[in-house]
């Protein structure tokens, strides 16, 4: 009963946020009461494809969020997470260092150990990922990954929702500041 009062509190939070921040937020205080998360990182990509950062917490310093975005970047490691809108889970900096070594190198100085990258994606199309780390490792069951899928996809909506919205005002405000301009000009002749 608690996880489904949780559930719809996030499922509200998603649905009135008006900027990717309170989207990242919202998501944080889900996987903190639910996956007990001891680090995250909120990102979405802008319209050149690059990963932005909207929140963070639970890194000691920027070091480590710079190598998890840069292991992200086209040319990076997890560029497979976006590009081919797939997860990748580690249970251990062990598994880590097998397969993804700048990662591993970022999460030992943090003294993180297992790593969910989950893509945010919206109609076959990634717009970010969100990043989360525990200190100790961690054994990600199905029913983590299910929480993550669902809270990542809820998220993409919610992003792209705020996008169009942000999007709407900025074409308001032109429009209102051109139709000012033309009744000034209308005005002056």
């Amino acid at each position: 009963a608690e996880t489904a009062q949780s559930m719809q509190a996030l499922a509200r939070a998603l649905t009135t946020s008006a900027d990717p921040a309170q989207v990242a937020d919202a998501v944080f205080g889900a996987l903190r009461d639910e996956l007990q998360v001891d680090a995250a990182i909120f990102a979405t990509t802008n319209d050149r494809g690059v990963l932005c950062v909207h929140r963070r917490f639970g890194y000691a310093s920027d070091e480590s969020e710079r190598a998890l975005l840069e292991a992200m970047d086209p040319d990076g490691e997890l560029r497979e997470v976006l590009q081919r809108r797939v997860a990748f889970f580690a249970e251990s900096v062990h598994d880590q260092r097998r397969d993804w070594p700048t990662l591993a190198a970022a999460s030992s100085r943090d003294r993180l150990s297992s790593l969910a990258v989950v893509p945010l994606v919206v109609s076959e199309h990634a717009v970010g990922a969100v990043v989360v780390q525990w200190v100790k490792s961690r054994a990600i069951s199905e029913a983590d990954k299910s929480f993550l899928f669902t809270i990542t996809g809820a998220a993409a909506q919610a992003v792209e929702r705020a996008r169009l919205t942000l999007t709407e005002f900025g074409n308001l405000e032109r429009s209102q500041h051109l139709h000012h301009l033309s009744s000034a000009l209308a005005a002056a002749t």
